[in-house]
């Protein structure tokens, strides 16, 4: 049950999770046979643009394990520990579907508990969802909310974890490493990164668990490591190469509304804002981990200048508004980020850009106004546990980008003309550098 809770105001000075700070907008407590857990709800951002689901899903996402009862399984595959939260099937009880390592039909994986272990860091996964609303809701960043766990809870999964995973594996090497850091408890030289202050609970970001997405293999290029793979996508990219190209959009790319067109104006946008949003957040593990959803995009009967999506269409209404089915990308591997190598600003994938959409830059410019507020300060202080160091370098990032894209526009080189209405509607484009 969603509830306010009377909570002592303690200063935010360290990334440690002090259960009682009033932080976020409401919080959730979750009773169980060990320490009550917590589950956070933020505040919003001033200005940003969340939308009813996202409300509603950071609402689902604090009911999983109270009032919502789930499994829960260490994460198996991959590079990176964590504890996936999934659904239980009629007829089964948690424990169950635990004994199976949540391997049965009808368990559905809702949400995934990553703290700052290895290559993950909480305050990432929760900064780029606040940042991807901040800057229009843009890239299908999915809802994420902080969370504690009971640490003995804790523990046991991770142990199962490391009966399960094949010896000598990264994977079992950054669990060992974890469940080293949680069992020291408060000998552990990261236990403000991963416990909270009194030591008797794990924290992290819960993110939820999208679905329906495949991996955008458009969108890598290979290499041998996490830099590499940066450089070669600015040099093979050709969706990059539109996007250095300094022509005007309508002469790289035609404005009849059809697959192709549609598609390629809509990869140029994304494509700009996913190197906007690493270059802000120090992306380390970006490429090879982007995904895609599908949606339909038509012409509005009603306003020819206004293009439409929809998540699902029937035959008889795609052939009546000449619907075209589309890839939109989601950023759903945000975990790497904050505190790592920034490999996009290192491969000088914003120095390339010659064309934006303009409702980003007009976000972007306004926050880069705001960020050394006070009070944009204490929100990402409380609700995505950045540091003051975390903040000194996004804010270094943020500043430096938005002064190079403004220079860029006011000398001609970076058009604003990344609007897909207007696109297609061939209407004329008056976007404002300031």
């Amino acid at each position: 049950m969603l509830s306010n809770l009377m909570m002592l105001f303690v200063p935010l000075t360290m990334a440690a999770l002090n259960t009682n700070v009033n932080r976020g907008s409401q919080i959730v407590q979750i009773s169980t046979s060990g320490a009550t857990e917590i589950c956070v709800i933020p505040k919003k951002y001033p200005n940003a643009k969340y939308s009813d689901r996202d409300v509603k899903k950071e609402q689902e996402l604090c009911s999983l394990g109270g009032v919502e009862p789930v499994a829960l399984c260490p994460k198996l595959v991959s590079t990176n520990p964590a504890v996936e939260f999934f659904s239980i099937p009629d007829g089964m009880t948690a424990a169950e579907v635990e004994a199976k390592t949540c391997e049965v039909n009808g368990a559905k994986k809702l949400a995934k508990y990553k703290a700052s272990t290895s290559c993950s860091y909480a305050p990432s996964i929760l900064s780029y969802y606040h940042i991807s609303r901040i800057l229009g809701d843009v890239l299908q960043v999915p809802p994420a909310v902080i969370r504690t766990m009971d640490l003995s809870k804790h523990k046991s999964i991770g142990d199962k974890a490391l009966h399960k995973v094949k010896a000598g594996s990264l994977l079992s090497q950054t669990w060992s490493g974890y469940m080293a850091n949680l069992k020291a408890g408060s000998q552990s030289s990261k236990r403000d990164l991963l416990m909270t202050s009194d030591f008797t609970q794990s924290y992290a970001a819960l993110q939820l668990n999208p679905r329906r997405e495949d991996r955008y293999s458009e969108m890598f290029f290979g290499g041998k490591d996490t830099s590499e793979r940066a450089v070669i996508f600015g040099n093979r990219s050709p969706i990059y190469a539109l996007l250095k190209d300094h022509r005007d959009l309508r002469d790289l790319v035609n404005n009849n509304f059809n697959l192709a067109n549609a598609q390629k104006v809509l990869q140029m946008e994304e494509v700009s804002e996913l190197i906007i949003m690493d270059t802000i957040l120090n992306q380390q593990d970006r490429f090879g981990n982007v995904h895609f959803t599908t949606k339909y995009l038509y012409k509005d009967p009603n306003d020819a200048q206004n293009i439409k999506s929809e998540s699902s269409m029937s035959p008889e209404d795609i052939r009546a508004r000449g619907a075209v089915l589309v890839k939109s990308m989601m950023l759903k591997d945000n975990d790497c980020g904050v505190t790592k190598t920034n490999v996009v600003k290192n491969a000088k994938l914003a120095d390339g850009l010659a064309h934006m959409n303009p409702k980003t830059y007009a976000r972007l410019m306004r926050f880069n106004s705001e960020i050394s507020t006070d009070a944009a300060r204490t929100f990402f202080k409380e609700e995505t546990l950045m540091t003051d160091a975390d903040l000194k370098s996004i804010t270094a990032n943020l500043n430096g980008l938005a002064q190079m894209l403004k220079k860029k526009c006011q000398a001609g080189t970076l058009k604003l003309d990344l609007d897909m209405d207007a696109h297609f509607a061939n209407k004329p484009l008056n976007p404002s550098c300031e």
